[in-house]
């Protein structure tokens, strides 16, 4: 091989080790930026203290970065149950209280087609719920949480006995101008059927259905 031939051979062999050198660095680079990225070991780690027995509402915070926790007023009892809880002994307490608050968490289910609405029946700065449903049924959950935390009680006792042929569609208003919420409530007969409040802002007495006209 010539002199010339051999300095040809080494620039080759140069420009291809820079050449391998270059995409190293590439490559090293971009698995740096991704390990950056999604390795695991960079996130933050926080913990979060929860009391016993309490409930709480975890929630982002954005300003922050961090996950927050706030705790949940309870859940306003039935008079009976206040009553069994002062008469039971200390030490079991809080856990028949905890019971109770557990028998109040059942979940909201109709028969189907479900139409819920809302608006405060009892006065209490709460928005309750009522939901109709295919078999005409209508189904009232009371609102005994806090505002913006919401807590719904089945009371049955509350419509019982007011309904529709099928498929009720209930909605809330006050029609008479009394301050009380009246009910309206449509049906899959095409007529939409009243029921005036008699009752106060705190008590609901007496409704009856007083006309249905056409949708």
């Amino acid at each position: 091989m010539t002199k010339y031939g051999r300095k040809g051979e080494t620039k080759r062999i140069g420009l291809f080790v820079l050449s391998v050198l270059l995409v190293a660095v590439l490559i090293g680079s971009c698995f740096a930026r991704y390990t950056e990225e999604f390795d695991p070991c960079f996130f933050k780690r926080g913990i979060i203290e929860l009391g016993p027995g309490e409930h709480y509402a975890l929630y982002y915070d954005v300003e922050t970065g961090e996950m927050m926790a706030k705790e949940l007023p309870r859940a306003r009892l039935p008079p009976e149950a206040y009553i069994a809880i002062a008469r039971a002994p200390l030490w079991i307490r809080e856990k028949l209280r905890k019971a109770f608050e557990d028998l109040t968490k059942r979940d909201i289910c109709v028969s189907g087609n479900s139409k819920p609405c809302l608006g405060d029946l009892n006065g209490d700065g709460l928005n309750d719920l009522v939901v109709g449903s295919k078999d005409g049924v209508l189904t009232y959950y009371e609102n005994t949480g806090a505002m913006g935390f919401p807590q719904w009680t089945r009371k049955d006792r509350v419509f019982f006995g007011i309904r529709v042929y099928n498929f009720s569609a209930p909605s809330l208003a006050d029609l008479n101008g009394d301050g009380l919420l009246d009910l309206a409530v449509g049906c899959g007969d095409g007529k939409i059927y009243f029921w005036w409040n008699f009752g106060t802002k705190t008590q609901r007495n007496g409704v009856a259905i007083t006309q249905c006209l056409p949708i």
